[in-house]
């Protein structure tokens, strides 16, 4: 039975605002091993962050990540776990610099790894807000971010209604950026290119004073997204959206059937969320609830009955071998002796004669006829 108590997951940031950061070692541990340097790509998922609003006095920034570990039954997708929440009295940049600072420090607390080489690896995701991506590029200088294109899509709508540009041309032009073969699903440098250059085009030829605004706050973003995409080709090709901290916003707001909480009352309700995903994750080891284990982990299965000889200590330990497990699987040739004191390297090959062509079933030794 997994148990969190307040006090393991609520941690404490001195600074002029109240800051408190609420998560468990079992959280970052799976941030470590599905968004960090050592991921293969078919356990990498992006570190994503959005604040919500409406849940309580403080302020509430999530972070998710899609568990690479276990799959539903029903759609056969990963699912959505909540990562470290912050719970914060303001906006502000120096604010999010801590939170992602402490952040940054607990997933390069481990021997095996180094806060450079999690830098330069993790892939954060979130909408424009502008504190939030310059506390994330400060905290993790050698990272890459993706930003929501929803939002962008949103703001140029925005923008474009703001300074009066006619509805079926701005439509038009939101749907050359975002539509299904706008810009910013272009899957080259020479077609981004061209597609932004006929951006521009159909601008100048409306007359409309948009061009700096598009320049300036749409286009790096676009271009940044497609070349990070290009370049991590486990992102797919769509363009990249923040949707999954929706999901567990709308999650979170649900649980607190929509109604402002006392922050005590707030954090109680995150720890639930956190421990039932958990026991979620655990109940996949033996085949029931509603996860099964990826592919990658199936080593990990066992049925029922064995969970339930296991005992306590049993159950913890295997458990713990599943959250140990990055997915990277190391194939070595090695043959080592019956006695375990000598190890080489096996061949699968067959050791051949000098200038042999036949396979050695077919030139077998023959007594010389005298």
């Amino acid at each position: 039975m997994l148990r969190f108590a307040l006090s393991d997951i609520c941690h404490l940031i001195k600074g002029h605002a109240p800051s408190v950061v609420l998560y468990t070692q079992e959280q970052i541990n799976d941030i470590r091993r599905f968004c960090s340097h050592g991921s293969v790509n078919a356990t990498r998922s992006v570190l994503c962050v959005d604040r919500t609003f409406n849940v309580s006095t403080l302020y509430v920034t999530v972070t998710v990540f899609k568990h690479r570990g276990v799959v539903r039954k029903a759609t056969g997708d990963n699912p959505l776990f909540l990562g470290p929440v912050f719970l914060h009295g303001d906006g502000k940049f120096t604010t999010y610099l801590r939170f992602f600072s402490h952040l940054g420090g607990l997933l390069s607390d481990e021997p095996v790894g180094t806060e450079l080489r999690m830098n330069e690896s993790v892939i954060t995701g979130s909408d424009e807000e502008k504190a939030i991506v310059k506390a994330l590029q400060r905290a993790f200088p050698n990272s890459h971010h993706l930003f929501c294109m929803l939002h962008c899509k949103d703001n140029v709508r925005h923008y474009l209604t703001r300074v009066g540009v006619a509805q079926d041309l701005r439509e038009k032009l939101i749907a050359m950026l975002f539509g299904a073969s706008g810009a910013a699903s272009s899957g080259d440098e020479q077609t981004l290119e061209n597609k932004l250059a006929e951006v521009l085009q159909t601008v100048r030829m409306a007359n409309l004073d948009v061009t700096e605004y598009l320049q300036d706050k749409t286009f790096p973003k676009i271009a940044s997204n497609c070349r990070l995409m290009w370049q991590q080709t486990w992102l797919g090709r769509h363009m990249w959206n923040n949707n999954n901290c929706e999901s567990v916003n709308h999650i979170l707001k649900m649980v607190i059937d929509w109604k402002p909480q006392r922050v005590r009352s707030l954090v109680e309700h995150i720890r639930d969320v956190v421990r039932l995903q958990y026991s979620d994750l655990q109940r996949a080891l033996y085949g029931q609830g509603d996860f099964q284990l990826a592919p990658l982990f199936t080593k990990h299965s066992l049925s029922y009955v064995q969970w339930d000889r296991l005992g306590a200590e049993g159950r913890e330990r295997r458990f713990g071998a599943f959250m140990g497990d990055s997915g990277v699987r190391i194939t070595t040739n090695n043959v080592t002796s019956s006695d375990g004191q000598l190890t080489v390297q096996g061949t699968n090959g067959v050791a051949r004669k000098g200038n042999q062509t036949q396979r050695p079933r077919g030139h077998r030794s023959h007594r010389k006829m005298t």
